[in-house]
């Protein structure tokens, strides 16, 4: 704070007295400040760059210093506005491709639960879904060598012995940016794939907020998608799609989502109807009976190991219990003392300190586990997210498991590590 004030005083004393102090101060002196000032801007500018840039833009960098040097600052800063945005368009024609990866879904699974029937159908057909991941900016350039790329691997599809494609997925996470040039190419893909009559199409915007453009792409997918449907119900032709009665979100070939995982669900989805119109994807245990249900439920899930009569001497050990909406049941940091099996409702697990990272959790999982049986502390925070059933068993309870019926015990820490695998599962999903 000092130097600060000494340094104010000093300038202020310059400010008022400097044209009469210059006359002291040897022409050498402003002559070395000069050299100092280039020399030091020259290294800045041109030298240390050079091991930050690639050739061209150290080129340009090259040539905005000689038109600076010959004409002046003012040519100087126009040269260099021509050339940056020369740069920008070269670079960008070097990376021209949009594409990151295209792959076939077998080893991607959304976190919904599955049962054993739908989990086995899901596991000889998921092939049957493709994904494809895009990143960086999309301009007209990119927007139609990817249609392009789309049209030939559809055109393809046929001749992949027994993989074609029924389901397509385009993933927008890692896009950057899109050019308003490159919707009107976007939005003609789904009416492209239309062509292919089995063919159903999944976008992922990767946000809640839409995709990263100013134009309203995402209003104009939805325009596209109810002109779809009104046109397919005008014609009576929806079994063309194999859409069967009964089925889940299957009214459609078209579908606009915010995440992977969202984008994965539908599209094991349409599988699974396709295959079996008079099964349910999602679950067929999940109704008003669900807690009677609840032993047949867990076998048919994760315990096929053990018998129903088995898995209901574990849950003797639960306890019932309800919650009303925005309940708190533990907070990150907390000691584990029980675990919950969630019958009805929603809870919503979020970690503190972390940028808005949360996971819906919803009937059928169960809640809480590894801490109980590990002794960790709590690993994120829960609540309701609206009025809420369970089944909760206590750290008295699970000693009590341990010491009277280790079977029960080897059962419950089964269905712990089920649940586990399928965590870890999920979030290999998102990073793929």
């Amino acid at each position: 704070m000092l130097s600060g004030y000494l340094l104010s005083a000093l300038t202020g004393c310059f400010f008022l007295y400097g044209p009469e102090a210059i006359r002291y101060v040897p022409r050498c002196m402003a002559g070395c400040l000069l050299i100092h000032v280039g020399i030091d801007l020259f290294v800045e500018g041109l030298v240390d760059s050079f091991k930050g840039s690639d050739n061209f833009e150290y080129a340009t960098l090259v040539i905005i210093a000689f038109v600076m040097t010959i004409y002046g600052m003012t040519a100087g800063l126009g040269a260099g506005i021509v050339l940056a945005a020369l740069t920008f368009t070269m670079q960008t024609s070097r990376h021209v491709s949009p594409i990151r990866g295209i792959m076939r879904a077998t080893t991607l699974r959304s976190s919904a639960w599955r049962s054993s029937i739908v989990s086995r159908i899901l596991l000889k057909n998921s092939s049957h879904i493709a994904v494809i991941q895009l990143h960086g900016h999309l301009f007209f350039g990119n927007a139609t060598l990817l249609k392009e790329e789309i049209e030939r691997l559809l055109l393809n599809n046929q001749s992949t012995n027994g993989m074609e494609i029924r389901c397509l997925m385009l993933d927008f996470t890692l896009v950057l940016g899109i050019d308003s040039s490159a919707v009107d190419t976007i939005v003609s893909i789904p009416k492209m794939c239309g062509k292919f009559c089995k063919i159903k199409i999944c976008i992922v915007r990767g946000s809640i907020e839409g995709f990263p453009c100013e134009i309203p792409l995402s209003g104009f997918l939805e325009t596209f998608n109810e002109n779809c449907l009104h046109s397919l119900s005008m014609n009576d032709s929806l079994s063309r799609f194999g859409l069967g009665v009964g089925s889940v979100d299957c009214n459609s070939m078209f579908k606009l989502v915010d995440s992977l995982d969202q984008g994965l669900q539908w599209c094991e989805n349409q599988i699974v109807v396709s295959l079996r119109p008079d099964l349910n994807p999602i679950d067929p245990y999940l109704n008003r009976e669900f807690i009677r249900k609840f032993p047949i439920y867990l076998h048919e899930m994760y315990l096929m190991h053990s018998n129903a009569s088995e898995i209901t001497r574990m849950l003797s050990f639960f306890r019932e219990h309800s919650a009303l909406k925005s309940t708190v049941l533990w907070k990150q940091g907390d000691a584990s003392n029980f675990a919950l099996l969630l019958v009805e409702g929603e809870l919503l697990s979020a970690l503190e300190s972390e940028a808005g990272t949360i996971e819906t959790i919803r009937p059928g999982a169960l809640v809480g586990d590894y801490g109980l049986v590990d002794g960790s502390m709590r690993l994120s925070t829960v609540f309701a997210v609206c009025d809420i059933k369970y089944l909760l068993l206590s750290e008295k309870n699970f000693k009590l498991m341990k010491e009277c019926d280790p079977s029960s015990a080897l059962i419950f820490s089964s269905l712990c590590i089920k649940y586990l695998g399928m965590r870890i599962q999920h979030v290999g999903n998102r990073i793929w």
